[in-house]
């Protein structure tokens, strides 16, 4: 399971690449995405958590004003909770697997999946091995069009 932790006023362009992918994969990959919204210290307006609740295709926690203390305490100490999204693998038993998967998911999508050390080795070795077999300037302008263009004007000068 993913716990997708934030603040009640998180917008949707946070949680649009994550949307997406529940949508495709969630049947396929049999895992789950669930949020955990924090609210302030003053607390939130019960509104603005059932607007953003009822945007996502995954659950949310019901009554986010009643969670434990203890479990805040794990939230903002141990993984170390800021106010900006972020998402936390929980396996089975309930145990934390990997407090820092939302750059994961961003980076590879359900190619990380199960989301585990093992995997992300793999798909870094793979990137790694992408990486050798090109220049430098092919790395770093790879992702713009203008990649030819800068190549050309490379190899005249």
């Amino acid at each position: 399971m993913l716990l997708l932790v934030s603040n009640i006023r998180i917008f949707s362009v946070e949680f649009s690449a994550l949307k997406e992918m529940y949508i495709t994969a969630c049947d396929k990959h049999k895992f789950e995405i669930v949020w955990m919204p924090i609210v302030g210290a003053l607390g939130d307006p019960l509104g603005g958590f059932v607007r953003t609740a009822e945007s996502m295709p995954w659950p949310a926690m019901r009554n986010p004003w009643s969670i434990e203390p203890a479990v805040l305490k794990v939230v903002n100490q141990d993984w170390n909770f800021q106010g900006r999204p972020m998402l936390v693998m929980v396996d089975e038993k309930g145990i934390t697997c990997n407090i820092n998967v939302k750059s994961i998911v961003e980076r590879w999508g359900m190619k990380a999946y199960p989301f585990s050390t093992d995997q992300i080795h793999k798909l870094r070795m793979a990137e790694w091995d992408r990486i050798k077999s090109k220049s430098t300037l092919e790395v770093l302008f790879e992702n713009f069009d203008c990649f030819e263009q800068v190549k050309f004007q490379i190899l005249i000068f």
